[in-house]
């Protein structure tokens, strides 16, 4: 049964994280900082294999500091395995989230060498900045195996079952099933839900997925680093609002709508603001689908009485 995150309840805290801040009476260090190891050995293997950040088909130093920059809790990168017609073996290596929407989508072939390559051809693994060691990460944890479902009448890739798979993959990490909610954990979540926020092929799942991303948003559980990160979400939460294919999913999209307006997050705290709160509220609680939803509203709009 596809699953919702629920809905924000009572009062929500905007806090901000302080920066580090220098001793009084000291000054930043002249002394070079020492070079970068950009060669990183993969776990486990045996005769040792290194990638070598500086030195990739597929990514460059420049890409891999630019993406820690927008995520500093790290990156997650694949390992795909192949052998070519003359049996010499190869490693790639890829952004995990761009080599998972790739594959998703029915592309099986290395973009590197078209060489074609199955689940049991990847491995992955987790980097949290660029002075740190390669982790080693259970695939299941970044590519479950519904990601790899076929149609059993067409023989294509089963889309819904694939974008349904990976929403139910981000539930697990919320549940706290997988992971232990850590910053980065989230970071997965948020990729999981917006690759499927993105696609029209399961519109259920769209939905359910937007609407998740909505709630993850007011919670502070994702990266919202950017203001076009924060419309993005914005933009989610009120296509959910707007469709009717999963009610579910409608009823907590209005519900973050209320309170997005109510704090200020969709535009200054003016009158107007208010009123598009209490709309969404009182749509919320006038819906009979989501119990906890319209509960949750309808305590919301006696409160604004006040």
């Amino acid at each position: 049964m596809k699953k919702l995150i629920v809905g924000l309840i009572g009062l929500i805290l905007i806090t901000g994280l302080e920066g580090g801040k220098r001793k009084a009476g000291t000054t930043p260090s002249s002394s070079k900082r020492p070079a970068l190891d950009l060669k990183k050995k993969i776990p486990g293997s045996s005769p040792a294999r290194f990638i070598n950040l500086g030195d990739e088909e597929t990514f460059s130093l420049e890409s891999f500091q630019e993406r820690l920059q927008n995520y500093p809790s790290g990156i997650d990168i694949a390992e795909v395995f192949t052998i070519d017609d003359n049996l010499n073996p190869k490693h790639h290596y890829f952004f995990m989230n761009e080599l998972r929407q790739s594959l998703m989508e029915g592309n099986t072939f290395n973009p590197i060498n078209r060489l074609p390559i199955t689940r049991k051809s990847i491995q992955a693994f987790y980097l949290n900045d660029i002075d740190s060691k390669l982790e080693r990460v259970p695939l299941e944890h970044v590519y479950p195996q519904e990601l790899e479902l076929i149609d059993s009448d067409t023989g294509l890739p089963d889309l819904p079952g694939r974008y349904y798979g990976l929403s139910s993959l981000a539930d697990q990490y919320m549940d706290g099933k997988i992971g232990n909610k850590t910053p980065h954990d989230y970071l997965r979540v948020q990729e999981f839900y917006e690759q499927a926020a993105q696609q029209n092929i399961d519109l259920d799942t769209k939905a359910l997925a937007q609407a998740n991303l909505g709630t993850m948003y007011l919670t502070g559980k994702t990266v919202c680093e950017t203001h076009q990160s924060c419309l993005d979400a914005q933009e989610h939460t009120k296509n959910a609002a707007k469709q009717d294919v999963n009610l579910n999913a409608k009823a907590i999209a209005q519900m973050n709508l209320g309170y997005m307006y109510l704090i200020g997050m969709r535009g200054s705290k003016t009158p107007q603001n208010y009123l598009e709160a209490k709309k969404h509220f009182t749509k919320a609680a006038e819906q009979d689908v989501n119990v906890a939803a319209k509960t949750q509203a309808q305590e919301q709009l006696e409160k604004m009485k006040v």
